[in-house]
């Protein structure tokens, strides 16, 4: 039998919500895992490079047709976007892929591509959700420079930086309680703005140690890169393995 499917030993007490506890749980959930998600991942490599080759002749049309003007600008920002929106559900199937290992599921390659039967609620929740924290970040990003710059006299300095201040703030916030969004309406069929909110309320209940977890996780997936990205084998489905656990924590 196909030990990708075998749940590991010692699993974690579905109250404990330890950081050290679920890293150990994922790690234990990694073993026979990971040739499925790599070669989940590699499906998602080759999508992206023959998408690219795609994309990078049909910008090479309009860079001709066009010549170096407004439009060939315009096209360029088009196929960027058209790219993110394509590759954006197989993503979330690489983290489906963790979710389903925790969770003592059957697990198959092809779930990489999964997540297309919703394709339209996650393009949704990814653009509004690009939306709100672009919003968020400029508006950041506005007061702190006219704090910066002095020359603005209506609010005092210290006023544009306190909310230059809660602007990032919010948006980092609303960066980590909507992570879940988009597996969120995949796995329940809901819609936009309610995945975004059932992600938002559940992370907040947790947040801190949402954040943290995905702070530990990223640096220790960048250590693994050193020095010639071999740790990667381990590292990342490992941690798609500690992000399934949260979701199971906190959503599932």
């Amino acid at each position: 039998m196909n030990s990708t499917n075998q749940p590991a030993q010692g699993m974690m007490n579905p109250n404990d919500f330890s950081l050290s506890v679920m890293i150990k749980e994922a790690w234990a959930r990694s073993h026979g895992f990971k040739l499925t998600w790599w070669k989940a991942a590699g499906l998602y490599i080759l999508v992206a490079i023959a998408l690219g080759l795609l994309l990078v002749f049909i910008d090479s049309l309009a860079q001709y047709f066009f010549g170096d003007t407004t439009a060939t600008t315009v096209v360029s920002s088009i196929l960027n976007f058209i790219r993110t929106v394509v590759l954006y559900p197989m993503a979330i199937g690489l983290f489906l892929l963790g979710l389903k290992r925790v969770t003592d599921q059957p697990i198959d390659v092809k779930m990489v591509f999964a997540c297309y039967s919703s394709f339209w609620r996650i393009t949704g929740v990814f653009i509004l959700t690009t939306l709100i924290l672009g919003v968020g970040f400029f508006f950041a990003s506005l007061f702190m420079g006219l704090a910066e710059s002095g020359e603005y006299s209506i609010l005092p300095d210290i006023v544009l930086s306190l909310l230059g201040l809660i602007a990032t703030i919010a948006s980092v916030y609303l960066m980590v309680a909507y992570s879940f969004a988009a597996l969120v309406t995949y796995q329940k069929g809901t819609g936009v703005w309610a995945s975004m909110e059932i992600s938002r309320k559940a992370i907040t209940k947790h947040w801190f140690k949402t954040f943290f977890t995905f702070i530990v996780v990223l640096l220790l997936v960048v250590a693994s890169c050193i020095p010639v990205f071999v740790g990667l084998v381990w590292s990342l489905p490992w941690a798609s393995c500690v992000w399934g656990i949260l979701y199971k924590k906190l959503i599932a």
